[in-house]
């Protein structure tokens, strides 16, 4: 009797033996499956920045400009005003300018006092933004304009934009890429390696600069306007992979 419960007893233990081993392998298993598998480096990175521009011909003409007048009141003033703007809109809707293409800036009205801060008379002013997108024609109106507001007419100044610009950008971006990929292989070369793929193009800008031409107040008739050319530049950032 005592042999067969020293038997049952070393089969009750070689079964738990077991069961631990078991578990054992369960919980390390387990472990190893959860444990995050480290992100494979993407290698060595060339970054540059490059800028390609283009000359382009402006394709329309923004105009500022309005009417001054002054009088012994204010509702005189703010009258004769408002009759000189009312002529100078009259003539740019004549010469097909649309009213979309006008926007009103600046209206004032105001006292001018002399060293005694006494009121002499009052002055009116206003000013209107104008987009004339015919370039051939644009001395003419303005001409017509000035002359149809006479004496309180003025100009305060004018620039030339490029308003149809996708081939000019178009074309300012593919110079950019080719002195940003020049750029890069050289420094390629000089770490004594070569240009990979392109792994990554940032636009960080895209200019359509308007240069401003100032202009005196008052008119000269026969306006000759001379648009020149307008830069259009595009700056990237591209990054290259390195290969050794």
């Amino acid at each position: 009797m005592a042999q067969w419960w020293r038997s049952r007893r070393h089969q009750a233990l070689a079964i738990s033996a077991l069961v631990l081993a078991a578990g054992g392998a369960l919980v390390s298993s387990a472990h190893a499956a959860s444990t995050p598998v480290a992100a494979s480096s993407t290698g060595a990175t060339i970054t540059v920045s490059a800028t390609g521009e283009v000359l382009g011909t402006p394709d329309t003409l923004n105009l500022t400009m309005g009417v001054s007048t002054t009088a012994p009141s204010a509702s005189t003033a703010l009258e004769r005003n408002n009759a000189a703007m009312a002529k100078l809109q009259v003539s740019l809707k004549s010469a097909g300018v649309s009213n979309a293409e006008m926007q009103t800036t600046n209206l004032s009205l105001s006292p001018n006092t002399n060293a005694k801060g006494q009121i002499t008379n009052y002055e009116a002013d206003d000013t209107l933004a104008v987009t004339l997108n015919d370039l051939s024609r644009a001395g003419a109106v303005i001409d017509a304009a000035s002359t149809a507001a006479g004496n309180a007419a003025r100009i305060e100044g004018i620039s030339f934009s490029i308003t149809h610009a996708a081939g000019a950008l178009s074309e300012a971006r593919r110079r950019a890429m080719a002195n940003a990929t020049s750029a890069a292989t050289t420094l390629a070369v000089a770490a004594g390696g070569h240009l990979g793929r392109v792994l990554k193009i940032d636009e960080q800008s895209a200019q359509l600069p308007s240069p401003p031409f100032a202009s005196p107040v008052g008119i000269a008739r026969s306006v000759p306007l001379q648009p020149g050319t307008t830069p259009v530049s595009v700056q990237l950032q591209v990054v290259f992979a390195l290969q050794q």
